[in-house]
C-alpha cells in the first residue's frame, strides 16, 4: 500500500468513538484499494501489506474475528501492455478474499467501459460507485449469516 499511513490513527479513532459502549457480535471491514500499488509496481508486495494492515486492525480494534470483503481493482489497465503489476494485485486479491471468513467482489462491470471505451475508467461513475457499496453490504451480510 502506497500510503504513508496518514489515514490509519483516523480510521482507527473513529471506529472505536463509534463503537464506545457497545457491543458487536462481529465486525467486516470492507476494502477498495490497489490501483496506485499496480501502478506504482508495488505487486510483488501487495499480499503481504495487505495481511499486515488486516493483523493491525485485528489488533487496534480488539477483534481477532475481523472478517474483510475486498473489492477487485477493475479491469481498466488489461489493454494496457505492461499491466502484469495490475493483473498481478488482481490475482492478489481474489486470493485474499477466498481466505476462509472473507470475501471478494467484481468490479468490473462498474468503471462506465462500454463500445466507445471498452476499459472504462480507472474511478467509477456515480451510478458504479452505488453499486459497489451495495455490493460491499450484499457480501457483508453473507460472510456474517453463514453458519
Amino acid at each position: 500500500m502506497t500510503s504513508n499511513g496518514m489515514e490509519y490513527k483516523p480510521l482507527i479513532e473513529t471506529a472505536l468513538a463509534a463503537a464506545k459502549d457497545q457491543s458487536f457480535d462481529t465486525v467486516s471491514f470492507i476494502w477498495m484499494q490497489g490501483e496506485s500499488d499496480a501502478n506504482n509496481r508495488l505487486s510483488e508486495v501487495y499480499e503481504e501489506s495487505f495481511i499486515k494492515l488486516v493483523n493491525k486492525l485485528k489488533k487496534d480494534l480488539g477483534r481477532d474475528d475481523l472478517q474483510f470483503v475486498i473489492a477487485r481493482i477493475n479491469d481498466y489497465a488489461r489493454s494496457r501492455p505492461d499491466n502484469d503489476h495490475w493483473r498481478s494485485v488482481r490475482e492478489t486479491q481474489v486470493k485474499l478474499g477466498k481466505t476462509p471468513g472473507n470475501a471478494w467482489i467484481d468490479t468490473d462491470d462498474l468503471n462506465g467501459g462500454d463500445a466507445n471505451k471498452p476499459d472504462g475508467d480507472i474511478h467509477f461513475p456515480e451510478e458504479g460507485a452505488v453499486i459497489l457499496g451495495q455490493r460491499f453490504a450484499d457480501k457483508a451480510i453473507e460472510l456474517i449469516t453463514k453458519p
